[in-house]
């Protein structure tokens, strides 16, 4: 072989062990490594059995934006000030930015007031001032409320007797779903007797009971937690007499077991709002309020009133069985 033909090989030898390292190692061109950006949300709960479409969307989120999302809950329930603190930790922890399901309006604006907590915060649920937080993403449950109210009106007789069952510890989004609860009743001249219970729902169930003896009155049930609507529903499926006197329960949220008993007849209506899109879009406000990008002004989902029929309509299916 010539000079000259050994020479071409040898270049285009290097030549392929060039494009070689150009394309699987990092040698020649160093590959940007994606960051990750660490995001923790605190919820306003001791479970996350009532947060499964939420944490779907924040998942879903994290991979579509590069987050790593921290799902904390209290240790109690309702606890504000317990809230501040794992706020705190988590900040202390490495979090970039947090993410708050509050469980106290005050308390979590007094927490940032004074500086406990020092970087960014996206709240979820409710709305505090803009100057206050970096992003709110949130439903408005006194709206929510309101629109129970109005329906389980429209749909019952004028002598039934209205029950508000839940609540013993309030947080934020149950007090403002309770005033628009009330604020409806008031107006049409209603009123509705509150039961409060400690978890077991033994509260509840005296209460039904009360209905078929000695009263032999019927009633309509406004639950205001999921949690409590579960429970109430539970009591009325075990006894056919008990669905006799209590003509409507009505209440929020999107468990599995909610959806059921709605497609059972047992829960006559729920108010829900896109839970999936709650979480998702609290991740991704607070991944661009971490790389210092605009925001959007405060997001405000819409609720949506629905009963058995709708639950095979794909305007809410979707909505109600998310798959990320």
């Amino acid at each position: 072989m010539k000079t000259r033909e050994k020479l071409f090989v040898a270049i285009y030898v290097l030549f392929l062990v060039f494009l070689y390292l150009l394309s699987s190692t990092d040698l020649i061109i160093k590959e940007r490594r994606q960051e990750i950006c660490p995001i923790s949300i605190v919820a306003d709960t001791t479970s996350d059995e009532y947060y499964g479409n939420f944490k779907k969307g924040m998942d879903q989120a994290g991979i579509e934006f590069h987050a790593d999302v921290r799902f904390v809950t209290l240790y109690e329930e309702n606890q504000a000030d317990q809230q501040v603190d794992l706020l705190m930790r988590e900040q202390q922890d490495g979090a970039r930015v947090l993410i708050s399901v509050a469980v106290d309006e005050t308390s979590l604006e007094n927490a940032l007031a004074d500086k406990q907590i020092s970087v960014p915060i996206v709240v979820v649920g409710t709305e505090l001032p803009m100057d206050k937080v970096s992003a709110v993403v949130m439903t408005d449950t006194y709206e929510m409320g309101k629109t129970l109210a109005k329906k389980a009106i429209e749909e019952n007789e004028p002598d039934v007797r209205f029950y508000v069952f839940g609540g013993e510890k309030e947080n934020s989004k149950v007090k403002r779903f309770y005033d628009g609860i009330s604020s409806v009743l008031e107006k049409e001249g209603r009123t509705a007797i509150r039961i409060s219970d400690s978890g077991d729902g033994e509260s509840f169930r005296s209460t039904i009971e009360s209905l078929v003896y000695p009263e032999n009155r019927e009633a309509v049930i406004l639950a205001l937690d999921p949690k409590s609507l579960e429970t109430t529903a539970d009591i009325l499926a075990g006894s056919s007499v008990y669905q006799t006197y209590v003509k409507g329960l009505y209440g929020r949220g999107t468990t599995v077991k909610i959806l059921n008993e709605l497609d059972k007849g047992i829960i006559r209506g729920v108010c829900v709002t896109d839970e999936f899109s709650l979480g998702y879009l609290s991740v991704r406000q607070a991944v661009a309020v971490a790389k210092n990008q605009t925001v959007q002004d405060p997001i405000v989902l819409p609720n949506y009133y629905i009963e058995k029929e709708d639950l095979r309509n794909p305007e809410y299916e979707k909505m109600l069985y998310p798959i990320e």
